[in-house]
């Protein structure tokens, strides 16, 4: 007689592709939802730092990294869409499967 445990790891073991799909397609939904927000949340956490540990002769230094911060963020918003499609434009091309 063929028990539960087994049972489960066939069921597993045959749809191991379908599982592992979905597992790869949630971490990535919370990677680009972390990375779109972290970008905005390090610029608060960095200007609040510098508010309250002002650097005296290295004052300039945590101005520019804000500025390095802000370009990053504004690129990621002028460029991420632009990269997106050429991405799927060459896989598509490639005959590559974007699932």
């Amino acid at each position: 007689m063929f028990s539960f445990h087994y049972l489960s790891l066939v069921s597993a073991y045959n749809d191991w592709s379908v599982i592992s799909e979905r597992q790869r397609k949630m971490k990535q939904n919370q990677k680009d939802i972390s990375a779109r927000k972290k970008g905005h949340f390090f610029l608060f956490q960095l200007r609040n730092f510098n508010k309250k540990n002002p650097a005296g002769s290295g004052a300039r230094a945590q101005e520019q990294a804000e500025e390095t911060v802000k370009a990053n963020i504004q690129w990621r918003k002028d460029n991420e869409q632009d990269i997106e499609n050429w991405l799927k434009d060459y896989l598509k091309a490639n005959n590559i499967p974007l699932n």
